[in-house]
């Protein structure tokens, strides 16, 4: 039997064919046009928001989590996705590298394979990592609760970890809104809150609260976040 399907990841707005879509050739201008079938804009931006610990079944039509719901109703839902690895290390390594890697939550190696933060420098697509509680641009630790290492895989690759450029292009998701303001997102969001708002822990640090608690906390972020993105287009 499939495992239960986890609410790992939602991704909003488009999708990142569209942003290397954006960086074609000049080989290209002589091509035919593509035939338009879509009734909305397209974005050249992409977002991607992590949540952590919740089954499929435990989100959709759930009372608690009014807003995601709204998205999925408004927009779709990815309703044949599944994780890959348990815990959850091995899963966001997967999602960026198409490879598990480790599943060790103490794993500390540089990570060299083939990655998305490589692909997109390499096609020239812009990229930020915007990470709830982190303490610092560019920090590479991982003793700083609620913000953990382990669901910012871009903390382990060596195209980030060598080079000051990019590192710097890991920063606390209280820049976001400043960046969002001033219209300097780049191409690629990546966006993950702290385990107090991603459906893991409580939102006083515990996991002494209901798991309803725990997703009603997270959609309650989820729409702080979104709506101003919505609101800016």
């Amino acid at each position: 039997m499939r495992a239960s399907r986890p609410l790992l990841s939602l991704l909003l707005i488009t999708a990142l064919a569209s942003v290397l879509q954006s960086c074609r050739g000049v080989s290209d201008v002589n091509l035919p046009p593509e035939p338009v079938h879509q009734t909305r804009p397209v974005s050249r931006r992409v977002f991607l928001v992590v949540f952590e610990n919740q089954k499929y079944e435990g989100v959709v039509g759930n009372p608690h989590a009014p807003y995601l719901n709204g998205l999925m109703q408004e927009w779709a839902s990815a309703d044949n996705f599944y994780a890959n690895t348990h815990p959850s290390l091995g899963n966001y390594f997967m999602l960026t590298t198409g490879d598990i890697i480790s599943n060790d939550l103490n794993f500390a190696d540089i990570v060299t394979q083939n990655n998305i933060a490589r692909e997109m420098g390499q096609a020239g697509v812009s990229w930020k990592a915007y990470l709830a509680s982190m303490p610092s641009a560019g920090y590479l630790g991982d003793k700083a609760y609620p913000y953990v290492k382990s669901h910012n895989p871009f903390a382990y690759f060596s195209d980030v970890r060598l080079l000051e450029e990019n590192r710097q292009k890991m920063v606390p998701f209280s820049a976001f809104q400043g960046d969002l303001d001033a219209g300097a997102l780049p191409a690629f969001v990546y966006v993950v809150p702290d385990q107090t708002r991603n459906m893991h822990d409580c939102e006083d640090g515990t996991r002494d609260c209901s798991n309803d608690e725990k997703i009603a906390a997270g959609d309650e972020w989820l729409q702080s976040v979104v709506e101003p993105i919505l609101a800016s287009n």
